[in-house]
């Protein structure tokens, strides 16, 4: 077997296995006042938008505990976008 075919392998295996690691997919599009919070379950077909928090400190912490608790502690994965091109999560 070749490194080659091994990192197809370990690259296939890690994508099958991605909804078996995190229990959600959390994806932040950031703007200076605002946040707009996008939630893909694992093992859903389409994220579903949540709303918009303020972008302060109180309301992340608040938003990452109510997550936290929702999914019983089990691993998130967080993505934010900042920049000028949108966001998607797919």
């Amino acid at each position: 077997m070749t490194q080659s075919s091994v990192n197809q392998a370990s690259f296939g295996e890690r994508l099958s296995g991605a909804c078996d690691v995190h229990a959600a997919y959390i994806v932040l599009d950031v703007h200076k006042a605002t946040i707009a919070v996008s939630i893909a379950e694992a093992g859903r077909k389409e994220p579903e938008f949540r709303g918009e928090i303020p972008n302060e400190p109180k309301a992340i912490d608040k938003m990452i505990r109510q997550l936290s608790q929702r999914f019983d502690g089990q691993p998130l994965l967080f993505s934010y976008e900042a920049g000028p091109c949108g966001c998607r999560c797919a």
